[in-house]
């Protein structure tokens, strides 16, 4: 038996609905900057929504919540060092400004070197430490040379410490590479993930029995493919807080489309926003406001983008009047679930701040503001229009590719069913495969059938990527390779100027806990000492404290 639902039940639930979203829009004002208009333009802190908090817990709050990082990429601040704008005086500050480093304790003696935390800190805020692929082990080892001569970045006075004793500079590289590799029980072997092709079966069993040992969990195969479902369905829990659905699009596909929907978005808020400079402006705003001037507009578009989208008559001639029933009926037809509504509205709102900040700035902050035409813009109106450009560009791509709508349910439904599909994809298009797996994987997804009559060839390489990740070719962060904890510390003992003469006493926990402080000193951590000591340089006070 059917029962439907009532129209008072529809109407309350629709009431519910409306009262969501515009308490949803009523908290944005707290994260959205205070962007005016040139005109009225003034210094404006753009965290002002976390002002109560301590200053780097709020950049850490603001990274989380927006994804943009409020520091200098640490390359930018190495630069400023060789260019003298910072210097070793204004980094000495700095470190000293945060007792819990403590930079003057001994990290460890090494031969009768005295090695403090300081001297780490410093080699790891001015050189790259981190640790590598294999691929580009065997490139650095194959092409550079790097067993053979030093680092190219090792300071002059260090590269005479290290050969002091008179031996050639050959000899003196590799016997420090083996001694690590001898204190660290490691042993190199030469791999390529092209190996893979042509796997015997017993490594690829023992590789299968190494990758359980070290994470704790089965590692067949077919474990590792539940395990990805579980993936599937974690990546749309998701959806709200931390991502929209054109991050997944954009997970699965490579495909933005915010590069298709940004242009149309400018040009529609530029619009509506003028004050009297644009050559043409959007008729009658004044009278219908920001959202229905649009939607009486987008029909007679001399731009025709919208014809190359797939049922966009249906979409458009469905919208309602009101902006916050457009925001209901595409987050619906969306299938975001309810629950999640605020942190999508929240999600969308911040990928384009800066119009988001200035319609923000004019409804809540200036409700009375005068201008020409005036369209009095509101965060609804965008929302809405956002979300029916992200549902016409979603479509079309979903079409595209897998035949299915840009529904969560018509999605998770159709790489539950292709679950090697979507493994492929995410590894792919996230950046983790080795290069000789990528080009397999671009060619596959490039000559994808529409009927997907191919998953034998899905599969396949599934099970490599799935191999590869169980194979000691893969990074895997909690183990001790060749390729990790070796070369960062190789790369440390040259910049320590130590040899293996000095290393022979050492002991392999002595050679982690270097790596284990290195570590903890993470780019958070690096970046607040690179942010201080960048203030004390400019406000001229290089190696003097720098103003809070």
């Amino acid at each position: 038996m059917n029962i439907q639902e009532s129209p008072s039940n529809r109407s309350d639930n629709h009431s519910a609905d409306r009262a969501q979203i515009i308490a949803a829009l009523t908290q944005l004002d707290a994260i959205l900057p205070g962007q005016a208009p040139l005109l009225q333009f003034f210094h404006h802190n753009t965290l002002h929504g976390f002002q109560h908090l301590p200053f780097e817990q709020a950049l850490a709050e603001f990274e989380t919540l927006t994804y943009i990082c409020a520091h200098l990429p640490e390359q930018q601040s190495r630069l400023f060092y060789q260019q003298k704008r910072i210097n070793d005086d204004d980094l000495n500050t700095a470190l000293a400004r945060c007792p819990v480093l403590q930079t003057e304790q001994i990290a460890c003696n090494l031969g009768g070197s005295l090695i403090t935390r300081k001297e780490l800190y410093k080699i790891t805020l001015l050189f790259d430490l981190k640790g590598i692929s294999v691929s580009q082990l065997n490139w650095n080892i194959n092409e550079l040379d790097a067993l053979k001569n030093l680092q190219l970045d090792i300071p002059l006075s260090v590269r005479e410490q290290l050969l002091t004793e008179g031996h050639p500079e050959h000899l003196v590289v590799k016997q420090l590479w083996e001694c690590l590799l001898n204190k660290l029980d490691l042993q190199q072997a030469i791999l390529h993930p092209e190996t893979l092709l042509d796997l015997p079966l017993e490594q690829a069993e023992e590789w299968l029995a190494s990758y359980q040992a070290l994470t704790a969990t089965p590692a067949p195969l077919a474990e590792i493919a539940s395990r990805e479902s579980c993936v599937l369905d974690d990546l749309f829990l998701q959806l709200g807080d931390e991502i929209s659905l054109r991050s997944i699009i954009l997970t699965l596909s490579g495909v933005d489309v915010l590069e298709s929907i940004r242009p149309q978005l400018i040009r529609i808020c530029a619009a509506v926003l003028d004050e009297g400079v644009a050559a043409w402006s959007i008729p009658e705003r004044h009278e219908l406001g920001f959202y229905k001037a649009w939607r009486t507009l987008i029909n007679y578009d001399a731009n025709p983008f919208l014809h190359e989208l797939p049922d966009w008559q249906h979409i458009v001639n469905e919208l309602p009047e009101d902006a916050i029933d457009t925001i209901i009926l595409q987050l619906t037809q969306l299938e975001i679930p309810k629950n999640n509504w605020i942190g999508y509205l929240r999600r969308l709102s911040l990928e384009l701040p800066g119009w988001s900040g200035l319609i923000n700035w004019r409804q809540q902050q200036h409700p009375h503001y005068i201008t020409n035409q005036d369209a009095t813009p509101k965060l609804a109106d965008y929302l809405a229009i956002r979300l029916t450009l992200d549902r016409l560009w979603l479509n079309q791509i979903c079409m595209d590719l897998w035949k299915t709508s840009a529904t969560v349910s018509a999605l998770r439904s159709y790489f539950r069913k292709n679950l090697a599909e979507f493994t492929v994809r995410r590894y792919l298009y996230q950046g983790d495969l080795p290069e000789y797996l990528t080009q397999l994987a671009e060619s596959l997804t490039l000559s994808a059938d529409p009927d997907r009559q191919n998953r034998a060839e899905w599969q396949q390489l599934a099970d490599l990527i799935w191999i590869w990740q169980c194979s000691p070719m893969a990074e895997q962060n909690t183990a001790h390779t060749v390729h990790n904890s070796g070369w960062r510390l190789f790369r440390l003992c040259q910049h320590l100027g130590l040899t293996a003469t000095q290393l022979q006493t050492a002991t392999k926990d002595e050679l982690l806990a270097l790596l284990n402080i290195l570590d903890n000193f993470n780019i958070t951590e690096r970046s607040k000492i690179w942010l201080y000591a960048y203030d004390g340089a400019c406000g001229g006070q290089h190696g003097g404290s720098s103003a809070d």
